[in-house]
Protein backbone atom coordinates (compact mmCIF):
# COMPACT_ATOMS: atom_id res chain seq x y z
CA UNK A 1 0.00 0.00 0.00
CA UNK A 2 2.82 2.44 0.99
CA UNK A 3 4.28 1.72 -2.70
CA UNK A 4 1.52 2.36 -4.80
CA UNK A 5 0.87 5.51 -2.24
CA UNK A 6 4.61 6.93 -2.89
CA UNK A 7 4.35 5.56 -6.81
CA UNK A 8 0.95 7.49 -7.71
CA UNK A 9 2.69 11.00 -5.72
CA UNK A 10 5.44 10.15 -7.94
CA UNK A 11 3.14 10.07 -11.05
CA UNK A 12 1.29 13.24 -10.18
CA UNK A 13 3.79 14.83 -9.48
CA UNK A 14 5.79 14.19 -12.31
CA UNK A 15 2.69 14.87 -14.45
CA UNK A 16 2.57 18.61 -12.84
CA UNK A 17 6.53 19.22 -12.79
CA UNK A 18 7.02 18.03 -16.31
CA UNK A 19 7.00 21.34 -18.15
CA UNK A 20 9.95 22.08 -15.92
CA UNK A 21 12.14 18.88 -16.61
CA UNK A 22 13.94 20.51 -19.72
CA UNK A 23 17.37 19.73 -19.31
CA UNK A 24 19.42 16.93 -18.08
CA UNK A 25 20.18 18.14 -14.75
CA UNK A 26 16.38 18.92 -14.04
CA UNK A 27 15.57 15.19 -15.09
CA UNK A 28 18.76 13.84 -12.61
CA UNK A 29 17.24 15.83 -9.92
CA UNK A 30 13.56 14.61 -10.24
CA UNK A 31 15.01 11.27 -10.76
CA UNK A 32 16.88 11.67 -7.02
CA UNK A 33 14.01 12.80 -5.45
CA UNK A 34 11.76 10.03 -6.80
CA UNK A 35 14.19 7.75 -5.63
CA UNK A 36 14.29 9.49 -1.81
CA UNK A 37 10.66 8.96 -1.94
CA UNK A 38 10.27 5.81 -2.54
CA UNK A 39 12.91 4.68 -0.24
CA UNK A 40 10.91 7.12 2.63
CA UNK A 41 7.96 4.80 1.97
CA UNK A 42 9.76 1.84 2.06
CA UNK A 43 11.51 3.01 5.37
CA UNK A 44 7.88 4.09 6.81
CA UNK A 45 6.37 0.43 5.46
CA UNK A 46 9.15 -1.38 7.24
CA UNK A 47 8.64 1.18 10.75
CA UNK A 48 5.26 0.14 10.51
CA UNK A 49 5.93 -3.35 10.55
CA UNK A 50 8.33 -3.13 13.67
CA UNK A 51 5.87 -0.97 15.23
CA UNK A 52 3.37 -3.33 15.07
CA UNK A 53 5.72 -6.64 15.86
CA UNK A 54 6.69 -4.66 18.66
CA UNK A 55 3.22 -4.12 19.98
CA UNK A 56 2.46 -7.12 20.03
CA UNK A 57 5.56 -8.45 21.52
CA UNK A 58 4.61 -6.13 24.37
CA UNK A 59 1.53 -7.67 24.91
CA UNK A 60 2.84 -10.74 25.26
CA UNK A 61 5.39 -9.71 27.54
CA UNK A 62 2.62 -8.79 29.70
CA UNK A 63 1.35 -11.96 29.71
CA UNK A 64 4.42 -13.81 30.43
CA UNK A 65 5.02 -11.30 33.55
CA UNK A 66 1.69 -12.03 34.55
CA UNK A 67 1.89 -15.70 34.38
CA UNK A 68 5.19 -15.67 36.42
CA UNK A 69 3.71 -13.02 39.00
CA UNK A 70 1.09 -15.92 39.18
CA UNK A 71 3.49 -18.92 39.58
CA UNK A 72 5.87 -16.65 41.77
CA UNK A 73 3.14 -16.47 44.20
CA UNK A 74 2.15 -19.90 44.22
CA UNK A 75 5.78 -20.91 44.69
CA UNK A 76 6.18 -18.39 47.76
CA UNK A 77 3.21 -19.84 49.08
CA UNK A 78 4.16 -23.71 48.76
CA UNK A 79 7.62 -22.44 50.37
CA UNK A 80 5.80 -20.92 53.49
CA UNK A 81 3.99 -24.13 53.61
CA UNK A 82 7.07 -26.14 53.36
CA UNK A 83 9.19 -23.79 56.13
CA UNK A 84 5.84 -24.22 57.89
CA UNK A 85 5.53 -27.85 58.39
CA UNK A 86 9.50 -28.02 58.28
CA UNK A 87 9.42 -26.00 61.51
CA UNK A 88 6.36 -28.21 62.81
CA UNK A 89 9.05 -31.57 62.06
CA UNK A 90 11.54 -29.85 64.46
CA UNK A 91 9.30 -28.73 67.41
CA UNK A 92 8.19 -32.77 67.01
CA UNK A 93 11.51 -33.86 66.86
CA UNK A 94 12.48 -31.67 70.03
CA UNK A 95 9.11 -33.04 71.88
CA UNK A 96 10.18 -36.69 71.00
CA UNK A 97 13.64 -35.98 72.13
CA UNK A 98 12.15 -34.35 75.50
CA UNK A 99 9.78 -37.26 76.16
CA UNK A 100 12.89 -39.82 75.75
CA UNK A 101 15.02 -37.94 77.85
CA UNK A 102 12.51 -38.01 80.31
CA UNK A 103 11.41 -41.88 79.97
CA UNK A 104 15.44 -42.49 80.12
CA UNK A 105 15.62 -40.24 82.97
CA UNK A 106 12.60 -42.34 84.97
CA UNK A 107 13.80 -45.46 83.87
CA UNK A 108 17.09 -45.14 85.23
CA UNK A 109 15.75 -43.73 88.96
Amino acid sequence: QNHCEAMLFLLGHAIIISPMLVGVHHSFGYLQHSCMLVAAAWIKQKLKHVATRSLALFEEHEKLQKSHRAQFSKFKAQEQALVNKSNEYDEMSQLAEEVLALLTQRAQS
